[in-house]
């Protein structure tokens, strides 16, 4: 293999994770899975979650400082009524032009018209999505034509152990709750036992 522009040694060279700033749109089970290994790569986390308790080693920010200066935005909030288009036109404007955007979560977290005119004009340097707002897409869907884009079918949590954990995870968290002890991957200090409120 040579070194022209176009040989697999250039043409496949891939970005380091390395001092870059990541961004995390919710700070729940996952975005803090994904935090200890972004860490591990020697990257700058923060996150946004008016909700969920802090983390060591990450720093807490508003939604539109995150999405001005991370080189990585993924997101990892469920989706409500308040998460609805949570970075809309105006939070995608602010990407900087080398950012990746990254939704394994839910479509519509996203304006997805905000997002593809960004990555028609080349705004921002490109987006991996394993959500999408029809599914399965329909063969026009022009998200999947795009050089800068990598699509998956709502497959990221479908490996061979999932539906085992999930549900050893539900078991534990109803006999948890029985004993009227924390349920696991509650976050934001919910009691389930005060009140009468039930976290999850």
């Amino acid at each position: 293999w040579g070194m022209e522009p176009n040989d697999p040694w250039n043409k496949y060279r891939g970005e380091d994770l390395y001092a870059k700033r990541l961004g995390l749109v919710g700070l729940g089970t996952v975005g803090r899975l994904v935090a200890e290994r972004a860490l591990a790569f020697g990257m700058t986390v923060v996150y946004y979650d008016p909700y969920a308790a802090a983390m060591p080693g990450i720093t807490a920010v508003e939604i539109d400082e995150l999405m001005s200066t991370c080189d990585i935005v993924s997101v990892h909030a469920r989706y409500s009524s308040e998460t609805h288009h949570l970075l809309g036109a105006e939070q995608v404007r602010l990407m900087k032009p080398n950012a990746i955007l990254v939704n394994t979560a839910r479509p519509h977290i996203v304006d997805n018209d905000a997002l593809l005119e960004a990555l028609e004009r080349g705004s921002i340097a490109g987006a991996a999505l394993d959500v999408h707002p029809k599914e399965p897409v329909d063969p026009d869907y022009r998200l999947l034509d795009m050089p800068n884009v990598l699509c998956t079918p709502h497959i990221a949590g479908s490996s061979r152990g999932v539906t085992y954990i999930q549900s050893l995870q539900v078991v534990e968290n109803i006999e948890r709750f029985l004993r009227g002890e924390r349920l696991q991957t509650v976050v934001n200090n919910v009691d389930p036992a005060a009140d009468g409120e039930q976290g999850a």
